[in-house]
């Protein structure tokens, strides 16, 4: 290897040296002073400044010219450097002999990319008087000893990364170019300067093209363009098939290069092209992966389906087979979609039911967007994805049309080792979906239970349902065994699912009257639904209610410096968080709504805020319209009611106060059940709910029922 550069000494002549004849930057050009600085205070003698095309090298080292009082010469890309005789020549017509530090910039010399370079280097080191640098621009790495140098301190490298531009940067030059701040463009650029102002160019904002509302990605003919003509011209064309054939792949590796184009030693080609000055940013210090600019893997995906469409579908199932044998499903998935409804099917409902459950409906909806209607409803896999994906949304209409387009894709074929699953997963749907009473959606989530694997998350979700099943149906030991085993299982996995067990457990206990293990229980729901970053998530209300229900209930704790909120204040704002989290759930299952309401108006009971407490305990009793068969759940709203009923005692003052026997019938007047009815459900005659309900009315200062259930609303008895 040839030897680091020699110090820099003094030249043995004094002629002065020959300033740049370069023209100075452009106007417009956003100013990057943190650059600048790091080249000012610069100490090493020689800064290599490595880019590919388009990241600002030589308008950096204009910039850095103007606020240096160092005399700068410049050997451009130009004209006679094509040789080391050329270089030579260069160098001595622009350097005279001269005293006093100089900046000598090299500025993409092509001679250097080979070692011969190396030594005219260092002979122009040489030549440098204290205090002076030589700079090296170039798009590929320089034939340099790059590592001894590190080591030496003899080195300060620029690259890619620091020569992007920062958000606040990039905003800047779009504002000289008169474009209004493009999140996506800032996004796709990654701060890649020629890439912002071919942004500019595309947007529509300079040289009088009117291009608003175009959307600009690496496909646009000016991006395209560019880098064809500027960025790839000056690489071999087998090399750019290379790359153009890999842009379907995402992240680069040689194995997955090597498996999908069916060829060896890719990962060296990958690693010469990123040194070469391709922006492949490597994603291992072993330089093994790499990821292609945004703009450049697009550019090359249009690329292919436009000059070779004919290779498309191979190299989706190549790749597709590869991540699957390398235990990668989500990216394998991302390829099958591309080509095969069967495998993509089977692969995508090998992970619904677990992101839903996991609170990553987002992903799974995107996945399910590059598929047509059609295609859905064609493969009973897809199809149900479809419908979990809809379930986890609160769409439950949706939801069912997906599970009848699966019901019938499935048809009457005899239950195998495939459709095993599929048939178990349209149970756990039909579970999830609650459209019948208690005592079907128990049997809907045994049935899913029975049909899936042990260690499969839909058998965990099932089980979770049945449990909630059987507590609507008042069997409580049941329910408890089932509910505890879900909760214990998958805790990372599936969040939602053991935040959700967890809070139907502290329920049970605090109904046990264990308050300490209830309060334990919701607290843990709540932190693990924060810890997997599912605050959020509307199925978090019901974990939310209970932790407020238990925290309202728990003893006042002696006043702490600690800065924590006391539990009245956690209560509250738990309390509020699920009553937000519930309404962005458009149609809830009817056993989650219930069990959420329920909750919620325990804790505002315990926060002394009895009107809005009547009004969860009246739209939970809606729902027993549809869970008519939940004793259990009946009997938990009556008791809730007495408590409700209790706190109401002194909402009217004075010798005109409701009675208990009052307000019991006052919360059936807002219904449409007649006065018969009301007695039935209250095992009172039709005589006496009459004269309680004109006591009501009287009390209330109304002639009508009507008038009671408006005067009862406004303060606060009854809700809407």
């Amino acid at each position: 290897m040839p030897s680091p550069l020699p110090p820099l000494r003094s030249p043995t002549t004094s002629a002065p040296p020959r300033t740049s004849s370069l023209p100075r930057p452009l106007p417009g050009l956003v100013a990057r002073p943190r650059l600048v600085r790091t080249l000012l205070d610069a100490t090493a003698p020689l800064i290599a400044v490595r880019a590919p095309a388009g990241y600002g090298k030589s308008v950096l080292l204009r910039q850095w010219e103007q606020e240096d009082p160092r005399p700068f010469a410049w050997i451009d890309r130009g004209g006679r450097c094509d040789d080391a005789g050329g270089l030579m020549g260069a160098i001595a017509e622009q350097l005279d002999a001269a005293r006093g530090a100089r900046v000598l910039v090299l500025d993409d010399p092509r001679v250097l990319r080979d070692a011969s370079g190396l030594a005219l280097l260092a002979d122009v080191a040489a030549w440098q008087p204290d205090g002076s640098h030589v700079v090296v621009a170039t798009r590929g790495e320089p034939a340099l000893p790059l590592g001894l140098l590190r080591v030496e301190g003899g080195l300060l490298e620029l690259g890619a990364s620091d020569l992007a531009m920062t958000d606040l940067e990039a905003e800047q030059l779009l504002e000289a170019a008169g474009v209004a701040t493009d999140p996506a463009a800032l996004e796709r650029c990654e701060g890649w300067p020629a890439g912002l102002r071919l942004a500019a160019l595309a947007l529509g904002a300079t040289a009088g093209a009117d291009r608003s509302g175009t959307r600009f990605d690496g496909a646009d003919g000016f991006v395209a363009d560019y880098l064809s003509d500027t960025l790839l011209a000056a690489f071999d064309p087998a090399d750019v098939a290379f790359l153009r054939r890999c842009s379907l792949l995402g992240e680069l590796s040689g194995p997955l290069c090597d498996a999908v184009l069916q060829r060896r030693e890719s990962g060296e080609l990958l690693r010469s092209l990123a040194r070469g000055g391709v922006p492949l940013t490597p994603l291992d210090r072993g330089e093994r992966r790499f990821r292609p600019h945004p703009l450049l893997a697009q550019m090359l995906r249009a690329q292919l389906r436009r000059r070779e469409p004919e290779l498309v579908p191979a190299l989706h199932a190549r790749a597709a087979v590869f991540h699957m044998r390398e235990h990668d499903v989500p990216r394998a998935l991302d390829h099958a979609l591309g080509v095969d409804s069967a495998r993509a099917g089977e692969l995508l409902w090998s992970l619904a039911p677990a992101y839903a459950a996991a609170g990553r409906g987002r992903e799974l909806a995107a996945w399910i967007a590059r598929c047509d209607d059609d295609r859905l409803a064609a493969d009973p896999a897809l199809a149900l994805s479809a419908a979990v994906e809809r379930l986890a949304a609160g769409d439950r209409d949706a939801t069912e049309r997906w599970a009848d387009a699966a019901e019938r894709a499935l048809g009457a074929r005899a239950v195998d080792a495939t459709d095993r699953p599929l048939r178990g997963g349209l149970a756990l749907v039909r579970a999830g979906l609650g459209r019948g009473n208690a005592r079907r959606l128990s049997a809907d989530a045994a049935n899913a239970r029975e049909l899936a694997a042990a260690d499969d998350p839909a058998h965990v979700v099932a089980e979770l349902l049945e449990g909630a099943a059987l507590r609507l149906l008042g069997e409580t030991e049941q329910a408890q065994a089932r509910i505890e085993r879900a909760a214990r299982r998958q805790a990372v996995a599936l969040p939602l699912v053991r935040a959700c067990g967890l809070a139907l457990r502290a329920m049970t206990e605090l109904e046990a009257g264990d308050r300490a293990e209830a309060l334990r229980l919701a607290s843990t729901a709540v932190d693990e639904l924060e810890a997997g970053g599912l605050a959020d998530d509307p199925h978090g209300a019901f974990a939310y209610a209970v932790a407020a229900c238990m925290r309202a209930d728990a003893p006042v704790a002696p006043p702490t410096t600690s800065g924590r909120p006391d539990a009245v204040v956690q209560a509250r704002a738990d309390a509020d968080r699920a009553q937000r989290l519930l309404a962005a759930l458009p149609d809830p299952a009817p056993w989650f709504a219930a069990e959420t309401r329920l909750a919620l108006a325990h804790a505002l009971l315990r926060l002394s805020d009895a009107a809005a407490a009547r009004v969860q305990l009246q739209r939970a009793g809606r729902l027993l319209r549809v869970l008519h068969d939940a004793s259990g759940l009946r009997a938990r709203l009556d008791a809730a009611w007495e408590c409700a009923d209790s706190f109401a005692i002194g909402a009217v003052s004075g010798p005109a106060a409701l009675t208990i026997a009052e307000l019991r019938v006052l919360r059936f007047l807002p219904s449409h059940l007649s006065f018969r009815e009301i007695g039935a459900r209250l095992h009172v005659s039709a005589n006496t709910v009459k004269t309680q309900a004109h006591a009501v009315y009287r009390k209330l200062d109304a002639s009508s029922r009507s008038e009671a259930v408006a005067r009862a609303t406004q303060i606060g008895l009854v809700g809407g």
